[in-house]
């Protein structure tokens, strides 16, 4: 990366992807507003006065994020893939909370190498709603950047949200739980977020869960910006009466990842046994991992010794949306094998 030049104002590269963010609300209906040229910081941003920052927008592709797909992910993977890193001092990218922490991790493993914050950040709901936490969130993003353009502690890819308890929580982007349909609150793995954003502060907790400014620091051997995702995965949550039979296998998918209910098992000993769907994906050349599973150094139920012995491997464990974005990438990437990408920890995802 080259050296910025001069210091001057912050500079900011925003990122509009659309989300409830991104929308008004008029008759009950939330819509994406038509300008995407807008700079929705003056609309967002608290205390303007204190700050001094030269904003550039981009809006390379926006939806209402329950329409992502491997179209919109591309985009984005084009779009990082041309811009130049070293004119900004951060990043922030605006996006729908519905599927924030697939992107969150997408582009944690897409990014691993940049020397600057890159921020995702959402709202519950749109910004010209009194009950809205849009500006709570975007100006903790420029804290956050501000923050980091001044200590250089840390780099990578962070999503900052406001939980339910109005404490605005700073998440890795591979260690994001997606947000409940109760509360529609984010978490992280076992609680332990990265840090919070207090009075405009970072303050770092978990210390021995959470990568340290060194970690952050490594590089990945591998620039996976611009990768094409034409390969795809087929990912399978476990529930009662489930039917393997309904699953269609295609040309186009080349790995199933299965997540486990939470004590590491699957249905194997029972009438709709996964038993004879990893033999099938074996027999046309798809590999079966499990999501989620215990691990070697763990005890494990009786039931899923059929399933190892099947053919079914084991990730090591991982946020679901981790799990299904990395095993996407491993597939349509060339710098490793798959089982190798995949059992590489690339953007401290592994838990």
């Amino acid at each position: 990366m080259q050296e910025k030049k001069g210091r001057g104002n912050l500079k900011i590269a925003l990122v509009k992807t659309g989300g409830t963010i991104e929308t008004a609300q008029s008759y009950g209906i939330m819509s994406l507003k038509d300008n995407a040229d807008e700079d929705i910081s003056k609309l967002l941003l608290l205390d303007k006065e204190k700050y001094k920052i030269d904003f550039t927008v981009f809006a390379p592709i926006r939806i209402l994020s329950e329409n992502s797909d491997c179209i919109f992910l591309e985009k984005l993977s084009a779009f990082f893939k041309e811009l130049n890193f070293s004119d900004y001092d951060g990043i922030i990218i605006t996006h729908g909370t519905d599927t924030l922490a697939y992107t969150s991790a997408f582009l944690s493993f897409l990014l691993r190498n940049v020397d600057i914050p890159v921020v995702i950040t959402a709202s519950n709901l749109p910004p010209n709603d009194s009950k809205s936490n849009a500006s709570n969130n975007f100006t903790s993003a420029v804290d956050f950047i501000l923050e980091q353009s001044e200590s250089k502690l840390h780099r990578g890819v962070f999503t900052i949200y406001q939980d339910i308890s109005s404490n605005v929580v700073v998440h890795l982007g591979t260690r994001i739980n997606s947000a409940d349909n109760f509360l529609h609150n984010f978490t992280s793995p076992k609680n332990n977020p990265f840090g919070l954003m207090e009075n405009g502060k970072f303050t770092a907790i978990a210390l021995g869960e959470n990568p340290t400014r060194g970690d952050l620091r490594q590089e990945f051997a591998a620039d996976l910006r611009g990768i094409c995702l034409k390969n795809k995965v087929l990912a399978i949550l476990p529930y009662v009466g489930i039917d393997y039979n309904s699953f269609v296998l295609n040309d186009e998918i080349k790995a199933v990842v299965h997540y486990t209910y939470h004590a590491g098992t699957l249905p194997v000993l029972c009438k709709n046994s996964v038993l004879p769907f990893i033999e099938k994906c074996k027999s046309v050349g798809i590999d079966f991992y499990l999501a989620g599973a215990k691990q070697e150094d763990e005890d494990i139920y009786e039931s899923v010794g059929p399933a190892l012995a099947a053919g079914a491997v084991v990730l090591p464990k991982m946020t679901w949306e981790s799990s299904i974005i990395k095993a996407l990438i491993a597939y349509n990437q060339s710098f490793m094998t798959p089982i190798e990408f995949l059992t590489t920890d690339i953007a401290f995802e592994f838990i």
